[in-house]
């Protein structure tokens, strides 16, 4: 069984909403577009361990861990990228961390973390 099948056999459809970086036209900031896509992942309540190892500003926010076959995309302060942003059980959660896991189950571990509104 490839990491994707264990994916889709425990994960749920959600949609995922990526934002282009934006531009400067004539001297005015131009945001960019939105797209949206759908992404199948399984998400999961971090462990103890994980939570501990928050930095400290972050340890009083809802963040979730998932595990997704389609590569998310973090915040980039230097491309002005934005994290892709995810519903989930009624909530957005941002993109904030991506680790690939390469191999025979290859697949991306993400954190996501609830925005405020």
């Amino acid at each position: 069984m490839s990491g994707a099948d264990l994916i889709a056999k425990f994960g749920q459809t959600l949609t995922v909403r990526r934002k282009a970086t934006g531009e400067y036209v004539n001297g005015e900031y131009q945001p960019g577009a939105e797209s949206t896509f759908q992404a199948v992942l399984s998400v999961q309540p971090l462990s103890d361990k994980e939570r501990i190892n928050l930095p400290e500003g972050q340890r009083n926010k809802r963040i979730l861990k998932g595990y997704s076959d389609t590569a998310l995309q973090v915040a980039d302060e230097a491309t002005g990228a934005m994290g892709d942003r995810i519903e989930f059980d009624g909530t957005d959660f941002e993109v904030t961390r991506v680790a690939s896991w390469p191999g025979d189950l290859t697949h991306w571990k993400v954190e996501l973390a609830e925005v405020n509104r």
